[in-house]
């Protein structure tokens, strides 16, 4: 296919080939673009995330097509309480197309698992001491009218929040 070279500079379009097939297609100048198409576009990322050996969904989904849902929590120490479970990671392995990198988890083990001392404390950090807003308080009296609560230094009462 013959491009119109002359159409493509007068109206500040650039002629470009297609990285995957090699056909040429016009485009704006600032766009930049790399591919002819969606399709193309869609097969070269494609093969790069099959390169890479795919991304956290693409594993998860190899998992139960390969392994079904997760339906037990392998952690010997679980309490099992919990009726939900995931496929979790274990600590120091990759992700990777194998079973032997993942457990079975209940969703209380799979946090217990991934919140680390660190995150925990970066955590605690972030909300003690922080101030209520006046918005956010009311917005807590609201959730609290008809349960009388109580709290030991008498903030809430009745559903109302008291200011000191």
């Amino acid at each position: 296919m013959e491009l119109n070279k002359q159409v493509a500079t007068y109206i500040k379009k650039q002629i470009y080939s297609c990285e995957l097939c090699e056909m040429e297609f016009i485009d704006y100048i600032c766009k930049k673009r790399k591919f002819c198409g969606r399709k193309c576009s869609d097969d070269h990322h494609a093969r790069n995330r099959k390169l890479r050996g795919g991304g956290y969904s693409a594993i998860h989904k190899w998992l139960e097509n390969h392994y079904g849902k997760a339906n037990k929590c392998e952690n010997k120490l679980c309490d099992n309480t919990s009726g939900k479970f995931h496929w979790a990671l274990k600590e120091g392995f990759a992700y990777k197309h194998d079973r032997e990198n993942f457990n079975m988890l209940c969703v209380s083990c799979h946090k217990k698992q991934d919140i680390t001392d660190t995150e925990r404390e970066r955590l605690r950090t972030l909300t003690l001491g922080a101030e209520l807003t006046d918005n956010h308080k009311d917005k807590i009296s609201a959730s609290m009218v008809g349960k009388n609560k109580g709290s030991k230094n008498g903030m809430w009462k009745g559903g109302k929040h008291v200011k000191a």
